[in-house]
């Protein structure tokens, strides 16, 4: 008997389109958008008000603003229009989100976060390191470097056959000349010396060649850095324009790409590739390059106060590789992650929260696994913090999107922490074939949907297709999160995010080139794609998220509750002894421990099963026959189970869809007309198998219900 009801359409679960003053949108927008630059006043909030209800008509659920980019929240009369617009919006029944920046990455206001207040920039601790042979008469001198401090630290050990003794590293701060440099005096021998000094990163930065805003930024593990942004940013702007509190009217704000600067060898021609209305802040010329390490002042105080055991000396084993070196840097970086997430989003969140909104949005480069850990710190703590985690793929082709990394983090944050929001900033900026079609849009919408994610903000210019095409596909995004809403995704296995690992492999920018946008040398990637070619739905967990599971009898429960019966770890060499403990007592009740190639990880006294699909838990659906191109999910509501099947290939895929069968009831879901419809289904020996025949880029939802 059927006991579940679905949930209803609501227009409002449409997408937000994102609309920078209602000038600058999509890299994909006609011309006729540049109009709105002429206009002034009232004449600009008409034209406003009539996209806004277009969007509307067209079955968008709201919109994402900001104030006009030419006088970045400077301009009074600017902020008052854009704010009557997020009003208007609201009476329309639109969802309205803030943009917090002028141009990624957010925190520095358009440049007015630093105005007054360069000691909020990004520091960095440079480390010049030389090795010495002393005569024990003449001193070593070390001087300041250019755009540099003067000495912070100094530290130095004796040498032998070329090998620095690490055991005996000794202080040497006070020793500086009067020019701010070293002036080391040391006895005869061999020795390797540190100098350590601040600089403000900017120089030698990708910063200086961003696409949009080539100008300084801010210190994202500084908290009164974030304090002064949200200050300038709602305190003295939004807020005092909207006639209630902020929260009366923005939902949620979106923030965009917060991150340490890294290192990018500036080759002097700023960015250009778009137009912009930001000011250019020229880099100082002729200060090089030593490797830095993201820096706060207090950071010392606060390592010793965790750890017991003063930061200064081991700061060698931050720069070489040493046989601490594993220890102090992953000690180092989940420091620097937890004082990130402190003070940039915990800060932030709690600062929107007391004004009725909810902080989203997401982190710069995500699927650059390896740097994580220099970045911003464990992706998963911090998405975890926010209210409405989220990601972003600049690509549209749902192939691409099939194996979208990014979008895995967000949803895994989101599930683990209970949060029942997931955002995306979608588009096809990234796209290699910029054509769009309505399938097509239609068909990437799903594959977000299958990943976990619940609210597209969209780059797509919304006349980027026929006006009835785009209300298809503004219908086809609604209709996914309206059914959608509530329930649990749910998830039978768990991968292993290995942010120990990766930060024992943090070097400090500018070490060997060490920053790749690619660089994923634990293959989390790869080992999450191999999980959804075997669609197992999966999460992302990380250590603490893993040691907060409670052993079962054949099973791991979560702290959300789920039930996970495998744990998949990707491509690393080593995990700590609590890691190893929990794993081998999950062993002994039943679950399953899995690697690619069954790989032996140091720590471990049990051998990993293979990846394969005899060492995976049975799921509850599997398609049978064509399934190349097949991504799936299951959410689970009170009476029913809906399950999401889409084709990200280009031919149509004739399968079978084989369900767990305990005397259930089944159904079809159709998307376009929002309403279930009988399904053709076989039973036999606990098993309902359905007929699927899903079109190029199409999707299919089958209700199962108690």
């Amino acid at each position: 008997m059927k006991t579940g009801k679905l949930n209803e359409y609501k227009r409002e679960k449409g997408p937000l389109q994102i609309v920078h003053d209602f000038e600058f949108v999509a890299l994909n927008l006609p011309e006729d958008y540049k109009k709105i630059k002429a206009m002034k006043g009232e004449e600009k909030l008409a034209y406003m008000e009539k996209r806004l209800v277009s969007l509307c008509n067209r079955g968008y659920g709201g919109v994402v603003l900001n104030t006009d980019f030419k006088n970045y929240l400077c301009d009074e009369g600017e902020l008052d229009i854009i704010c009557r617009a997020a009003e208007r919006a609201k009476t329309l029944g639109l969802r309205v989100w803030i943009y917090d920046e002028q141009y990624y990455p957010s925190g520095g206001a358009g440049g007015l976060t630093l105005m007054g207040h360069p000691e909020l920039e990004p520091l960095g601790l440079a480390c010049l390191s030389r090795e010495w042979e002393s005569d024990g008469k003449m001193p070593l001198r070390i001087p300041s470097p250019y755009g540099h401090s003067e000495l912070k630290y100094a530290l130095y050990a004796p040498m032998a056959d070329g090998v620095a003794d690490f055991s005996k590293v000794t202080e040497a701060a006070s020793c500086k000349d009067l020019s701010g440099g070293l002036a080391l005096d040391l006895p005869c021998g061999s020795y390797k010396v540190w100098c350590f000094f601040f600089r403000g990163i900017y120089e030698q930065s990708y910063l200086c060649r961003a696409y949009r805003a080539s100008r300084r930024y801010i210190n994202i593990f500084n908290s009164e850095a974030i304090d002064r942004f949200y200050q300038v940013t709602f305190a003295d702007g939004y807020e005092k324009h909207l006639s209630g509190r902020l929260g009366d009217t923005v939902e949620a704000v979106f923030t965009d790409e917060p991150h340490f600067p890294p290192y990018a060898e500036f080759d002097g021609v700023p960015g250009t590739a778009y137009s912009s209305y930001s000011e250019y802040d020229a880099p100082v010329e002729g200060i090089k390059m030593y490797p830095y390490l993201p820096w706060i002042p207090d950071l010392p105080e606060r390592y010793e106060k965790r750890y017991g055991e003063a930061l200064i000396p081991l700061l060698v084993h931050l720069f070489d590789d040493t046989e601490r070196s594993r220890e102090v840097r992953c000690k180092f970086y989940q420091l620097l992650s937890e004082v990130g997430k402190e003070g940039f989003v915990e800060n932030y969140r709690d600062k929107l929260a007391l004004r009725g909104v909810k902080l989203g949005g997401h982190y710069y480069v995500e699927e650059t696994i390896d740097s994580h850990p220099l970045l911003f710190g464990d992706i998963l703590e911090h998405l975890g913090a926010m209210a409405i985690p989220g990601c972003d793929n600049l690509k549209s082709a749902p192939e691409a999107l099939r194996h979208c990394l990014a979008s895995k983090l967000a949803s895994s944050a989101a599930h683990i922490a209970g949060k029942d929001k997931v955002m995306i900033e979608a588009s096809n900026m990234n796209d290699s074939d910029q054509s769009l079609t309505l399938e097509k849009l239609k068909g990437a919408a799903s594959m977000m949907f299958v990943h976990g994610v619940n609210i597209i903000t969209s780059y797509y210019g919304e006349n980027v297709l026929p006006p009835e095409e785009m209300a298809a596909y503004a219908r086809h995004v609604g209709a996914l999160a309206s059914l959608f809403e509530g329930g649990k995704y749910r998830v039978h296995a768990l991968l292993y995010y290995p942010f120990e690992q990766m930060a024992a492999k943090a070097k400090p920018f500018g070490t060997d080139g060490n920053f790749k946008f690619d660089e994923d040398t634990s293959e989390l990637g790869k080992t999450a794609a191999a999980l959804m070619s075997e669609q197992v739905c999966f999460d992302i967990i990380n250590r603490k998220g893993l040691l907060s599971c409670r052993v079962c009898d054949g099973y791991l429960e979560t702290a959300n509750g789920e039930l996970i019966r495998a744990v998949v770890l990707p491509k690393i060499d080593w995990v700590d002894g609590e890691v190893a403990k929990k794993l081998e007592a999950a062993v002994r009740c039943g679950v399953a421990v899995i690697t690619p190639g069954a790989r032996e990880i140091k720590g471990l006294t049990i051998t990993p099963k293979d990846l394969c699909e005899e060492s995976l838990p049975k799921p509850q659906i599997r398609i049978k026959g064509e399934r190349e191109f097949i991504t799936l999910m299951q959410r689970s509501f009170y009476g029913y189970d809906l399950f999401m099947i889409v084709n990200t290939g280009g031919a149509t895929v004739k399968a079978e869809a084989l369900l767990t069968d305990k005397g259930n009831e089944y159904a079809i879901f159709d998307l376009e007309n929002y309403k279930a419809k009988e399904a053709p289904v076989t039973v036999s020996c606990g098993t309902a198998a359905i007929p699927l025949e899903l079109p190029p880029l199409g999707a299919e939802i089958i209700i199962r219900y108690s």
